[in-house]
């Protein structure tokens, strides 16, 4: 009976095990032949990264190939756990020994374990970097990776910062033209799929996907680097002796409109872009706006021209001018003044005057009043005021140019005469200044002259086209009176011996702090067949001496003079003649 049993019991443990077997087979079927792909997928991912590898950016040029912004090789170590104590010792030595870096550092990173970056900044030297390659396929640096990487340089330091702008680690532009052709300079990343074996060290030999990175556009500006110095040595003169909140230089090539210079003070190194405090990044050239002052008063003049509300052997009397309960005042007692001298002395009454011409007083009807608004205002809206410039940069301003429904004659119209209550930036009044360098016709400013992608390609570019604003007449009218203000009026310290230059001066007193003034000076030179244009915008200097004609004309003067010998433009004057 006993035997019986522990048969029985035999046969159902076998029979049990025959079902396990069974069941183990079932279960590797369904594994193996049923779900396969998925986990095959599953255990492939445990081993297999993408990994990315930044694009080359493209470069930043000026001229035919000056190089002001470029992406550099370079190649980034890393640690990851898999060293011992004797690879520290032989990582340590190596990297001394390469890099000249401090051992102590080397071993402390590697202490702290974990997979950690063991230089703090990208390595660009090409004979070091090619140094660590070759001990890499040597497995002189066991547990160390290298990565690829580009470190943006910037040769010319400082020198056009506010133009260029500067890229981060992670090849995104910020500022300035980096951060305006951003989409072009960035290229796209490349793609790697890595096998990696049970340590997840990469297996190079193994099958992998690759797609290469492709590099960025270059992108050529206008600028010319000579009178780019010119401009930041004149702005660094008057941040040394005016000691302003902030100054800004432009040179624009009036037959064309290109943007020849444009330096800003403060600035920045882009390499170092964050040694500096943000307000050093902004480009107030074309990101801030200010009462433009007397240097609007050209514009004003020429629609008067225009519309034949002026005649220059009239005579103006500017000793006083009431309209309603507002008084308008000179800077100094002035006469009888025909209309050239109203520009050469800068009279607010002489201007004023001439603008209440442009639209039928209270008596009339508030639709004829209107029209005339209408037209003033769609001429200013033709120089530019009221909206970006087109030029390309970031963060441009429109300035501010309120609506004609919502002008008056008394304070608009007369405040406008003597630019208030009308707010630019210093591009668009220095792009405006065109009207009386092409006869009458706007020219808009450009900076970047072409796109090239990396096959030499030209990207086309869309380029806002020039218009006419005034009459031939009326715009050589105006600039004959620009003339007289730099031979014997406010912009005399611009005077050029041998050369006739022409320009207006500003000394805009602020509304809201009498106290404070931006001074200013727009001039172009030899006067009747410019080859530069240049604008000077000081805000608040400090000291005795505060006036656009103290403070702008003389900067303007020198970039002037320094320009023309450097393009070698020959004299349009006698010596002491000031036709």
């Amino acid at each position: 009976m006993m035997m019986k049993n522990s048969r029985r019991r035999l046969l159902f443990f076998a029979a049990a095990l025959t079902l396990c077997f069974i069941a183990l087979e079932l279960r590797l079927f369904h594994l193996q032949v049923i779900q396969n792909p998925g986990v095959e997928e599953a255990a492939a991912g445990m081993h297999r990264q993408a990994e990315t590898e930044l694009a080359g950016r493209g470069r930043i040029l000026v001229g035919k190939d000056y190089v002001v912004a470029e992406s550099i090789s370079a190649v980034e170590i890393y640690a990851n756990s898999s060293w011992t104590e004797q690879h520290r010792d032989q990582i340590t030595r190596e990297l001394e020994e390469t890099l000249g870096v401090s051992g102590d550092e080397v071993r402390a990173l590697l202490e702290r374990g974990g997979y950690r970056k063991i230089l703090r900044q990208p390595l660009h030297d090409a004979k070091k970097v090619g140094e660590l390659w070759r001990k890499k396929r040597e497995k002189k640096l066991p547990g160390l990776e290298l990565e690829r990487t580009w470190v943006r340089s910037y040769p010319e330091g400082r020198l056009a910062a506010n133009v260029v702008g500067y890229a981060d680690g992670a090849g995104r532009g910020h500022a300035g033209v980096e951060l305006a052709c951003d989409d072009v300079l960035r290229g796209t990343p490349g793609r790697q799929v890595i096998e990696r074996d049970a340590a997840l060290r990469p297996m190079f030999d193994a099958d992998c996907r690759f797609e290469p990175p492709a590099p960025g556009c270059d992108v050529y500006l206008t600028l010319d680097m000579v009178l780019q110095y010119y401009a930041e040595e004149a702005l660094d003169q008057i941040m040394e002796e005016h000691r302003p909140e902030w100054a800004t230089a432009i040179v624009l090539d009036p037959r064309s409109g290109d943007v020849l210079a444009l330096a800003v003070r403060p600035t920045f190194d882009p390499a170092h872009y964050g040694n500096y405090d943000l307000s050093a990044h902004v480009n107030r050239a074309v990101s801030f706006h200010y009462t433009p002052g007397s240097a609007f008063k050209p514009f004003i003049m020429a629609a008067a021209v225009e519309q034949n509300q002026v005649r220059f052997t009239e005579i103006v009397d500017c000793t006083t001018l009431q309209i309603g309960r507002r008084t308008v005042r000179d800077s100094h007692q002035n006469g009888l003044l025909t209309p050239r001298d109203i520009i050469v002395k800068s009279s607010n009454i002489g201007m004023a005057k001439l603008a209440l011409r442009l639209a039928p007083d209270e008596a009339d009807s508030r639709a004829r009043q209107l029209e005339g608004f209408r037209s003033l205002h769609a001429t200013l809206t033709n120089l530019g005021f009221g909206s970006r410039t087109g030029v390309g940069l970031p963060a441009e301003t429109s300035g501010m140019l309120a609506s004609p429904a919502n002008w008056s004659r008394a304070y608009t119209l007369v405040s406008l005469a003597f630019g208030h209550e009308i707010a630019v930036s210093p591009l668009q009044l220095a792009a405006a200044y065109t009207v009386f360098t092409s006869g009458g016709t706007y020219r808009p400013p450009r900076l970047v002259a072409r796109v090239v992608a990396p096959d030499g390609t030209v990207l086309p570019q869309e380029q806002p086209a020039e218009r006419r604003v005034f009459s031939v007449a009326a715009a050589e009218a105006v600039r004959d009176m620009l003339i007289g203000v730099v031979d014997e009026g406010t912009g005399k310290s611009a005077a050029i011996e041998g050369l006739s230059v022409a320009g207006k001066t500003s000394t805009a007193q602020w509304e809201e702090d009498p106290t404070k003034y931006t001074s200013s000076f727009v001039g172009f030179a030899p006067a009747r067949e410019p080859r530069l244009l240049v604008a000077i915008v000081v805000d608040q200097p400090r000291g005795a001496l505060y006036s656009g004609g103290m403070v702008a004309a003389p900067a303007a003067r020198d970039i002037l003079e320094r320009g023309l010998a450097y393009l070698r433009v020959e004299p349009d004057r006698m010596h002491g003649d000031s036709r």
